[in-house]
């Protein structure tokens, strides 16, 4: 005789249904002896690095550039060497200040002051456009902004800019900025705004992704050099049709014999969006001086370049011209039923492998 043992219904555990918010568990069974080895062992969470902050009294040196800062390595590059020039500026040090001296010339024989441009500032004079939406941060191609550009945006009164005092009030400048810093020398006042390219990462940005409805092209300061960036922007797709050219294009390889107004509209473009501004304005804070840097924690490779005057920005410019890589891409170009979508077109390429439409004009330096 078999005998069995009756349980209550009660007493028998049952499991929830599975429902698609359920997350699936497997426990796989594992000796102790296999648990313990290392090779067994699997996170389930990604080991992430922290964001490194630097403490207001930490001497930039001591904190090396990484790619594990928030930001790609070329921001983190002028970061690190706006936070070094803050210490250097404010040191006694007789080396600091010939380091100094070395490469800012004699102005930095006193040390330097940093200014604040991180921060909302006075305002020497601003003139509005005929739209008030302030695009100032973007190269936005849209309707809201395709508008008169003034000539006269927004410009800071340095003088009355407020100096650093702690290295917790720097922060990345912004997007509309051409200065990544602003320095004084205390031996005579003078001010400069320094454009800082670090080139110890990607190729350094020059224009970002701007389209050809952008106001700087349609009404500003560019509105002259727009039919022979059309001819130019047009010998290059036709380079890319052909199958000559991949996306980026070193403009001195390809067309070594460019015609000399070509070439000329090119270099005040690439002046303009170097110094001065960006597609939809001028910016508040223009640069006049260019800081190349190689590795950000040798100055040795630091260089300074100032370009106070148009015959220096343009020597500049053409040093650089062999250096130059032009590309058409789709970032930021504008949807089919919007307006500006016409004033695009001339500089469109269709690319068939990514069956996107390409158009705006994206500018880089190589090292």
């Amino acid at each position: 005789m078999v005998l069995l043992e009756v349980i209550p219904i009660s007493t028998i555990e049952t499991k929830p249904p599975k429902t698609k918010n359920t997350r699936k568990s497997i426990k796989a069974k594992i000796s102790t002896n296999e648990l313990a080895k290392p090779e067994n062992i699997e996170s389930p969470v990604k080991s992430i690095t922290p964001r490194r902050k630097l403490r207001s009294n930490q001497n930039p040196e001591l904190v090396p550039i990484d790619s594990n800062i928030n930001s790609n390595k070329g921001e983190a590059g002028e970061t690190f060497v706006v936070r070094k020039l803050f210490h250097m500026g404010k040191s006694e040090n007789k080396d600091d200040r010939e380091k100094l001296v070395n490469l800012l010339g004699s102005d930095a024989s006193d040390g330097i002051s940093l200014l604040n441009i991180y921060e909302k500032t006075p305002v020497k004079s601003k003139k509005k456009s005929a739209k008030t939406e302030d695009v100032s941060d973007s190269n936005s191609c849209d309707e809201s902004v395709n508008s008169d550009i003034s000539e006269t945006s927004v410009i800071l009164d340095y003088t009355l800019l407020k100096e650093v005092i702690d290295e917790s009030e720097i922060t990345k400048a912004k997007s509309s900025s051409k200065a990544d810093c602003i320095i004084k020398f205390k031996s005579n006042g003078k001010i400069c705004g320094i454009s800082i390219k670090c080139m110890h990462g990607g190729k350094p940005s020059i224009l970002n992704h701007t389209p050809r409805s952008a106001p700087v092209f349609q009404s500003g300061k560019l509105k002259d050099e727009l039919g022979n960036l059309d001819i130019l922007i047009k010998m290059l797709n036709k380079e890319r049709e052909e199958g000559n050219v991949n996306e980026e294009i070193n403009i001195s390889k390809v067309f070594p014999n460019l015609k000399p107004e070509l070439k000329d509209s090119l270099v005040k473009t690439i002046g303009y969006f170097m110094f001065e501004g960006t597609g939809s304005s001028l910016s508040s804070n223009p640069a006049n001086s260019i800081l190349k840097i190689g590795i950000p924690s040798e100055m040795n490779t630091w260089e300074f370049l100032s370009c106070e005057l148009e015959i220096e920005k343009n020597m500049y410019i053409n040093s650089l011209y062999s250096k130059i890589y032009v590309s058409l891409v789709n970032k930021n170009m504008p949807a089919k039923y919007k307006s500006v979508y016409a004033e695009c077109v001339p500089w469109i390429f269709y690319d068939a492998k990514s069956k996107k439409e390409k158009g705006c004009l994206h500018i880089r330096l190589s090292k």
